[in-house]
C-alpha cells in the first residue's frame, strides 16, 4: 500500500463577539489548517486521537488477533473529517448451511473529528458470490471513548483483542442459527413491499432497488436480507461509496431484521 495521507487537525479556541469585545467561550474548533475547513466544535476537555494513530492502533489490533491475511481497505469522508480502516480476513471462513458461497469475517474501525463516531470497532460478514457486507445483529466489541488521551497502551490493546476473539465467535455462531432460521421463513413480495414501505428515512430508489433484488432471491426471510445487504454494500452515495451512509443504513434495517 503506497504511503497514507493523514489530514492535518488543530484546535483553536472560539470566541463569540459581545459588543465590540470578544470573549472566549472555553471551546474549541477542530480545524483543518491547510483548509480552512472546521470539522467540530469541542470542549476544553476534549482530546484529539489523530486518524493515524487510530490506523496504528488497528494495524496492531489485527496483529494481535493472528486471523491469518487480511485485505485492507481505507477510506476517509467529509473532508477527511472521518476515517475508515476495514479488514477482510480470506482465511477464515464462516460455514452458512444450504449456501455454497464463502463467507469470511471482516472487521471495520473508525474515528472521526466531527463526532459522528468516536473510536469504534466493528464486526461483519463477507460474501463473496454477490460481494455482500452483511451486517449483525449487536456489536463485537464496545470501544467508544469519546476522550481518549492517548492511543491504547499494549495492556489495553490486549484486552481489546481477547473480547474480540471471544465474542466474534459467538455473534457469528449466532448469527449463522438466525439465518439458518430466516431460510425457512417464507415471506411474499407484497409482504417485502410493505416492510420496506414502512421505512421512513429509505430513499424510494433504495426501496426499488431492493424490491427488485427480492424478486431475484428465494422468498424467505434469508432472501431478504440477501437483497438488502447487496443494495447497501453496492450503492452508490452521490458518485462514491460511503460507509458513513452504510451503517445509517444498516443500523435502520437492523430494526427490522433483529428488532433492535
Amino acid at each position: 500500500m503506497s504511503k497514507l495521507e493523514f489530514p492535518k487537525i488543530e484546535r483553536y479556541p472560539v470566541y463569540a463577539k459581545i459588543g465590540v469585545d470578544y470573549k472566549d467561550v472555553k471551546q474549541d474548533a477542530l480545524i483543518n489548517p491547510d483548509n480552512g475547513k472546521v470539522y467540530s466544535i469541542v470542549s476544553k476537555k476534549y482530546t484529539i486521537l489523530k486518524h493515524e494513530e487510530a490506523y496504528q492502533m488497528a494495524k496492531k489490533l489485527i496483529e494481535g488477533l493472528d486471523w491469518g491475511e487480511s485485505v485492507e481497505k481505507v477510506f476517509f469522508e467529509a473532508n477527511g473529517a472521518r476515517f475508515w480502516v476495514k479488514y477482510r480476513f480470506d482465511d477464515m471462513k464462516i460455514n452458512v448451511p444450504n449456501d455454497d458461497s464463502d463467507y469470511n469475517p471482516y472487521l471495520l474501525i473508525g474515528n472521526s473529528y466531527d463526532k459522528f463516531k468516536s473510536f469504534s470497532i466493528r464486526l461483519g460478514v463477507y460474501r463473496q458470490a454477490c460481494s455482500n457486507g452483511l451486517f449483525l445483529g449487536e456489536d463485537v466489541a464496545n470501544v467508544k471513548r469519546l476522550h481518549m488521551p492517548k492511543p491504547m497502551m499494549k495492556g489495553e490493546l490486549n484486552t481489546v483483542i481477547k473480547l474480540i476473539k471471544k465474542k466474534a465467535k459467538i455473534v457469528v455462531e449466532r448469527n449463522v442459527e438466525l439465518w439458518k432460521q430466516w431460510m425457512k421463513e417464507k415471506i411474499s413480495r407484497d409482504e417485502v413491499e410493505e416492510m420496506i414501505e414502512e421505512m421512513k428515512y429509505v430513499p424510494d430508489k433504495m426501496k426499488e432497488e431492493i424490491i427488485w433484488r427480492f424478486s431475484n432471491e428465494v422468498a424467505t426471510k434469508f432472501g431478504l436480507f440477501m437483497a438488502v445487504t447487496y443494495v447497501i454494500s453496492h450503492m452508490k452515495y452521490g458518485r462514491k461509496y460511503n460507509i458513513s451512509r452504510q451503517i445509517d443504513y444498516e443500523n435502520m434495517f437492523s430494526k427490522m431484521f433483529y428488532g433492535k
